[in-house]
């Protein structure tokens, strides 16, 4: 009598599937899920710290954040080429979520590393 646990069939197809492709398949599912989550926060990151990047040097906020601090490094921060190198930075990052979302190379499958020998083998 067979284990009727041995062998799952595959809802898709005819094909019969041992319980550890089956594992695998969750595995991956799982893996897939949680880069997507990871990206989405990557993204939400990089799309608020640039926003305020590019925004609050050039605000009303900009002074009280700077008259907590002492009025030299307040002077220092308040010259218009510091806010212009940090509103470059947001745009930095801005182009950085266009750049991903132009070229997807985080969704993009994870290959093996090969070492020159390996690729010499292929070759």
């Amino acid at each position: 009598m067979e284990n009727p646990n041995s062998e799952i069939r595959n809802s898709n197809s005819n094909e019969e599937c041992r319980p550890e492709d089956h594992a695998r398949n969750i595995y991956d599912g799982v893996v897939k899920l949680s880069r997507f989550f990871l990206i989405v926060i990557y993204m939400g990151y990089l799309v608020n710290a640039g926003l305020m990047l590019i925004m609050l040097p050039w605000s009303a906020t900009w002074g009280l954040l700077l008259s907590r601090f002492p009025l030299a490094i307040a002077g220092v921060f308040d010259q218009p080429w510091i806010r212009g190198i940090l509103t470059a930075f947001g745009v930095l990052h801005l182009m950085l979520v266009a750049w991903e979302l132009i070229n997807p190379t985080l969704l993009a499958p994870v290959s093996a590393a090969q070492t020159p020998s390996q690729k010499d083998a292929h070759s």
